[in-house]
């Protein structure tokens, strides 16, 4: 037994070396070698430097996964949600830019909605920003049986980015305003009291366990929103992105069912364009609502509709519509000019057209006026009064008898 135990102890420790040995060698290698498609890790996690973003873009393992997902496990997904993007980030880009806050703060409504307005969590978190009801009427947004703005893409985003700027000024470190945002500031604060770390990587192990992915999977859509096209990602493009749309505000109360019957649309249509519009009616309101429908039915519906309205500004559209009129006025003006024009030449005819100075004819129609009134006073004081009355009594008398023969058709 003991000749057969000792080349099985050799056997043991010569694999072990072995696989220490390619361990090593292994790791050595790991940051240089292919990680997904024909980039390293190091190449990667260059890529992440370069965005110098506030928030800390590690690649940590969790962050790895979570790459692998988008680029090579669910590139489907990944080219639906760089699709939607184009609809929705040019907006939430332009309140960025206001309110000076970090760019890539936009990739936060992927993370929470995958870019759907309309979503709601299994918790009843809703909207792109998924707000929670106390939070979102904490920030002003309305919510009741006929408006839920947190639906509503434009003030939602105005108070997400309002909450995270509060999130970043408590903390100082827009890492762990995101993870507030995910799990709340009471819960961020409890991490760093047990940890007595003071980063969002220090204290991650301290968090509750969505929170602890929140952050890496945020940082996996950075990267892959930016650099899609180095991984052959190509955006699957919306119909709704080739949909010209048109905004305007109403103030009075606005039954849908009254759009509906002027613009031929289905209530599905109208609130796929206006989601926040979860009742019956548009509520009245001294600011107005904003409605939203496709540009031709826009303009049907506000030249039928009784209710007071105004469309908004729409530099593009409204750029489009002027040099379209200006096209066709240039067209016609072009096409009248395009007509031959025929002369024709009058020959021994010379005609000539007078006309007197209208002040003059004024005056001597005048004089005549003022002269055949003269007459007529004038006859009437050379008659006896007692004529007058009897041409008067005449005149009544076959009036009279003229009204008896029609009566009784004499």
């Amino acid at each position: 037994m003991s000749k057969i135990k000792l080349p099985l102890r050799r056997y043991n420790l010569v694999l072990a070396l072995l696989t220490l040995i390619l361990s090593t060698t292994v790791k050595g290698n790991e940051g240089s070698e292919n990680f997904i498609g024909s980039f390293s890790q190091d190449e990667i996690k260059q890529r992440l430097d370069d965005l110098n973003a506030d928030v800390d873009l590690r690649l940590t393992s969790e962050v790895k996964k979570y790459l692998r997902d988008y680029v090579v496990s669910y590139r489907q997904s990944s080219e639906k949600l760089l699709g939607r993007s184009l609809i929705y980030f040019p907006a939430i880009e332009n309140k960025i830019s206001e309110k000076q806050l970090p760019d890539e703060i936009k990739y936060l409504s992927v993370i929470e909605s995958s870019l759907r307005p309309d979503a709601r969590s299994r918790v009843g978190a809703v909207g792109l920003w998924q707000f929670m009801k106390s939070t979102a009427k904490m920030y002003g947004l309305e919510i009741d049986r006929q408006v839920d703005e947190r639906k509503d893409v434009a003030k939602s985003t105005d108070a997400a980015l309002d909450y995270l700027r509060d999130l970043n000024e408590r903390f100082g470190d827009w890492t762990l305003a995101l993870a507030a945002y995910n799990c709340g500031p009471g819960n961020v604060r409890k991490a760093m009291r047990r940890s007595g770390g003071k980063d969002y990587w220090s204290i991650r192990n301290y968090l509750p366990r969505e929170t602890r992915n929140y952050v890496p999977k945020f940082i996996a859509v950075t990267y892959v929103m930016t650099y899609f096209k180095d991984h052959d990602l190509s955006p699957a493009y919306p119909d709704q992105l080739f949909i010209k749309t048109r905004k305007a505000v109403i103030y009075e109360q606005t039954s849908l069912a009254s759009i509906i019957e002027h613009t031929g649309m289905s209530i599905d249509e109208i609130r796929s364009y206006n989601p926040s519009f979860i009742g019956t009616h548009i509520p009245k309101s001294k600011e107005g609502k904003v409605l939203e429908l496709p540009s031709e039915m826009m303009y049907t519906y506000l030249a039928n509709t009784e209710h007071e309205a105004t469309l908004m500004a729409d530099p593009l559209q409204d750029l489009a519509m002027e040099t379209q009129v200006a096209a066709q006025k240039i067209e016609k003006r072009e096409a009248i000019e395009a007509v031959p024009l025929i002369t024709r030449e009058l020959s021994n005819y010379n005609i000539e057209y007078t006309r007197e100075p209208k002040s003059e004819v004024k005056k001597e129609a005048q004089k005549k006026a003022y002269d055949l009134r003269s007459k007529v006073l004038k006859r009437r004081e050379d008659v006896p009064e007692e004529a007058l009355r009897a041409t008067a009594d005449r005149k009544r008398k076959t009036v009279i008898k003229d009204r008896i023969k029609k009566i009784f058709n004499l």
